[in-house]
């Protein structure tokens, strides 16, 4: 799988200048676009990061190469991130130096949103207000949050939507390159198909064309949808300047990837749709919850395929997107785990055996999170691993709660055990349930 795409910049209908550009390298997999703060500050601000993903474009091939081949592809994947991260850092560092160092640089900031292809999917990195999407059929999804004040109003229940066109600081930026020591990018990992759309654009193109004008235009079979999509914005009034770059997703030979496409090509967002209902990510936003899928892995099950045995130490959390899986305590099949299911919580947390065997009974896909992954997790962003910590021992003391309630009432009316198999094989089940170990 790779993409072949296009790209297109414009200075808009009213500045002279454009402090817009884009990267465009199908050969390497690597694409940018970055959004400048007005004047020759911006534009060199802008300039230098594109330079600098141009110039590490053939050296991030590799490591996403690499991650492909590793026996591990959870740490794989975080080599690439890291790496990613180390580039936004060096960069950020560099134009904040340049700004102090020179008067007529002052202000030099910038957008920044990049991707890189590894032949199965998309790594993403994103600071600022420019945009990625990911098209397919009628569908449109924005793939990137967009770092400016009324976002992050939105986001903490400051500032309604509807409100947010009309808010007076509407495009102020919140995180961008240039303007602090240190700058930390979203990260993410897309797993795509061919047939899908991703579009890189600034806000010169958002501003000034809706939705569903993207997708109409994404809709088409002609060959270079960037330069239709800057038009647009230009004939909608676009005074700012606007970039579109557009990467059509094409498969070479046998595609890489396991996920069917159906499920491949939206998989990010509904991953991150099945984490967010889980109890303890319940206090996660969901820049947070996409910090949480970069640590987490697909599992792929044929049937009769042991997820583990009872008696095992176990050190990883399972979550079920497709399929079903039958659990069995001491051979006995106690349950059965659909899709939006999820198992091995205290594992997680504290290694224990596992309390039941879990077996997939037909074709099954699985998200897995491992007790080290969690740790690596907890270290470089405590806020969340805390968040995550503190709705586990919520859900821990509302089980207990319940398990409280029925012993008592158990013990109230005197009923032994053997008398009410209904009830103890509930409470064997509430006691052995797999989703508790």
């Amino acid at each position: 799988m790779f993409a072949r795409s296009t790209g297109a910049t414009h200075p808009g209908l009213v500045r002279t200048e454009n402090a817009d550009g884009f990267v465009a390298d199908d050969h390497c997999g690597l694409y940018a676009v970055a959004d400048g703060s007005r004047g020759a500050p911006g534009e060199f601000a802008a300039r230098l990061f594109l330079q600098g993903a141009e110039q590490q474009s053939a050296h991030l091939a590799q490591v996403a190469a690499a991650a492909l081949r590793d026996a591990d592809p959870g740490r794989g994947r975080r080599a690439v991130l890291d790496a990613l991260t180390q580039l936004f850092q060096n960069i950020n560092a560099e134009i904040y130096n340049w700004a102090h160092d020179r008067a007529e640089l002052r202000g030099a900031t910038t957008t920044a949103t990049l991707v890189l292809l590894d032949g199965r999917g998309a790594y993403i990195a994103h600071v600022g207000d420019s945009r990625l999407y990911l098209h397919h059929g009628p569908d449109l999804r924005q793939l990137t949050a967009d770092h400016t004040m009324a976002e992050e109003l939105i986001r903490i229940g400051q500032l309604k939507r509807e409100e947010a066109d009309g808010f007076r600081y509407r495009g102020v930026v919140s995180r961008i390159l240039g303007e602090r020591a240190l700058c930390r990018p979203d990260l993410a990992y897309l797993d795509v198909t061919p047939g899908a759309h991703l579009l890189l654009c600034s806000d010169g193109l958002t501003d000034y064309v809706p939705d569903r004008e993207l997708v109409s235009i994404l809709g088409r079979s002609v060959a270079d949808l960037s330069q239709p999509l800057v038009d647009l914005a230009l004939h909608n009034g676009g005074s700012d300047n606007v970039t579109a770059v557009v990467m059509t997703i094409v498969p070479v030979g046998e595609s890489r990837t396991v996920v069917s496409p159906v499920l491949g090509t939206f998989q990010a967002t509904q991953n991150l749709d099945l984490l967010a209902g889980l109890s303890f990510c319940q206090h996660l936003s969901r820049d947070e919850l996409m910090k949480v899928l970069r640590y987490v892995h697909e599992v792929q099950l044929l049937p009769g395929a042991v997820v583990f045995r009872e008696g095992e130490e176990g050190q990883d959390l399972f979550l079920v997107v497709s399929g079903t899986l039958q659990v069995e305590v001491e051979r006995q099949v106690v349950n059965q785990l659909g899709p939006g299911a999820h198992f091995g919580e205290i594992a997680l947390v504290s290694g224990q055996p596992r309390s039941a065997t879990v077996v997939a009974r037909e074709p099954t896909r699985l998200l897995r999170l491992s007790r080290e992954d969690f740790f690596d997790l907890s270290q470089r962003d405590q806020a969340v691993a805390v968040k995550m910590l503190w709705s586990f021992a919520q859900t821990l003391a509302g089980r207990v709660t319940g398990l409280s309630k029925e012993v008592a009432e158990f013990k109230k009316h005197g009923i032994a055990l053997a008398a009410d198999n209904t009830l103890g094989v509930k409470m064997v089940q509430q006691l052995r349930r797999p989703s508790d170990k």
